[in-house]
């Protein structure tokens, strides 16, 4: 087994820090993604070069999936999404719920973790002030156990679905 060497958080503060990040953890994934979002920021998981690095996500990683939390799913349905677009594509890539819990809806923070140990934390998720590792085990381990109860507590978002019609 071979062990990295913890990189210690960068603070981020624009658009274009937090999608380069983004992009990088993304791309470092092997076969699991999570992502806790208010409304899936369309300037941010829309972003084309999200999008495509989600998109080889989902075709190369073996057995891989996206895991996405979305608090508001009404936001995301009033305008076109391109990362829904490749969801309806890629359906077994990529898996949605939306939080059922009090603390959960209302929780204001957002953030992506892989299972590379990379994370990106933003504490309020209306602003792109941010905190990124691309390796540092301890935080990673500790916002993928707050993703994962909250994951077990959510519900899964069947209206992102495409119908077969």
């Amino acid at each position: 087994m071979q062990f990295k060497t913890p990189i210690e958080a960068v603070e981020l503060n624009t658009l274009e820090a937090n999608i380069a990040a983004t992009v990088e953890l993304i791309k470092q994934a092997r076969r699991q993604i999570c992502i806790y979002s208010r409304d899936l920021e369309h300037e941010l998981y829309g972003h084309s070069e999200i999008v495509e690095a989600l998109k080889q996500f989902g075709i190369n990683s073996r057995d891989g999936c996206a895991q996405i939390i979305i608090q508001d799913t009404l936001a995301v349905r009033s305008r076109p999404h391109p990362l829904l677009n490749l969801a309806q594509r890629l359906p077994s890539s990529f898996l949605f719920r939306t939080p059922v819990e009090p603390e959960d809806c209302q929780y204001p923070s957002v953030f992506l973790v892989n299972d590379r140990e990379g994370y990106i934390f933003r504490l309020l998720g209306e602003r792109y002030e941010a905190n990124w590792s691309p390796t540092l085990p301890a935080r990673t381990r500790q916002l993928s156990e707050i993703f994962e109860r909250m994951w077990n507590r959510s519900l899964p978002c069947t209206e992102f679905r495409m119908l077969g019609l």
